[in-house]
């Protein structure tokens, strides 16, 4: 699955609408570092990728935790979950949703 703007977007503004302030900013925070992984990744040369490949792909996997976790929450609260079946298992479109999230919170902050 592609992650597209509007898409992401739309998932944004329903994790944005959740009453679970702390589990959010986990989750903002583990977009964070796993968008800086990957854009370290990208810049490092080939030869050298493995080296925090492994690294990487920790923050993923607690990236896709942190999404998991929060929609988790929102169920058992009652709150509107259906993002997360919107952004599904796909790991590159869950870890391009981290990257929107990142430049949402970016263009907000100014």
């Amino acid at each position: 699955m592609i992650m597209t703007l509007q898409t992401a977007k739309q998932v944004f503004d329903m994790i944005e609408d959740s009453g679970i302030s702390e589990l959010k900013v986990d989750l903002y925070r583990a977009a964070e570092k796993y968008t800086s992984y990957r854009t370290a990744w990208r810049q490092t040369p080939p030869a050298h990728r493995h080296l925090i490949d492994s690294s990487r792909t920790q923050s993923h996997n607690a990236l896709i935790d942190a999404f998991n976790i929060l929609s988790r929450e929102q169920a058992k609260l009652g709150e509107d979950n259906s993002w997360r079946g919107t952004l599904g298992a796909d790991r590159k479109a869950i870890g391009d949703m981290a990257a929107y999230i990142v430049l949402f919170l970016a263009l907000s902050a100014r």
